[in-house]
């Protein structure tokens, strides 16, 4: 693994693009008593939207993977504090996938990305249309969520990580099949 630096073992991402109920399973984690650190991206649309700010994709994409960076970054170094399973709503690579979709070619996410590592293993969220909804946030339609889907997979792989692709069932079950995973490392 090329240009590696410091891996934090007990953080686990939890990546899936909108929609495919991550934040529901992070909910479900932390209900068993796991730190949870939300996704940054949903904080700073809302964030820009309420000010009409100027970080958001349609306005200045690079703006934008830049505040998502730093959010994601933050939240990285406050979780050392902790020696427990960590869980994150998407993690730095998941950064790397939105510059690839936006065209963003003037922030080096991806050094930042290898100099920051999670796990080894991520789990992955597939899109699933049965708990799709589009909303102020989600304003593409689920095909081309399917697509970002393959970006952020690649993105993992890219970065040398092992994708664990989280079954499409009940959220007990996915909490279930998240647990196991993890204490059986």
């Amino acid at each position: 693994m090329r240009g590696l630096k410091s891996m934090q073992n007990n953080f686990y991402v939890i990546s899936g693009t909108s929609g495919t109920g991550k934040t529901t399973l992070l909910e479900s984690l932390q209900q068993e008593g796991y730190p949870c650190y939300r996704e940054p991206i949903r904080a700073l649309l809302t964030e820009q939207l309420q000010i009409d700010g100027p970080a958001l994709p349609s306005k200045n994409p690079s703006l934008f993977v830049e505040e998502m960076l730093k959010m994601s970054i933050r939240d990285y170094e406050k979780a050392k504090e902790d020696e427990s399973p960590v869980f994150f709503d998407r993690g730095i690579p998941d950064v790397v996938a939105y510059a690839a979709r936006f065209g963003v070619e003037d922030v080096d996410v991806e050094s930042v990305a290898r100099s920051h590592r999670y796990n080894p293993v991520v789990f992955l969220l597939q899109p699933w249309e049965a708990i799709f909804v589009k909303d102020e946030m989600r304003g593409k339609s689920f095909e081309e969520y399917l697509q970002f889907h393959e970006q952020l997979k690649e993105a993992y792989l890219k970065l040398d990580y092992t994708v664990c692709e989280v079954p499409q069932v009940d959220i007990k079950e996915r909490t279930q099949f998240v647990m196991s995973h993890i204490q059986s490392v």
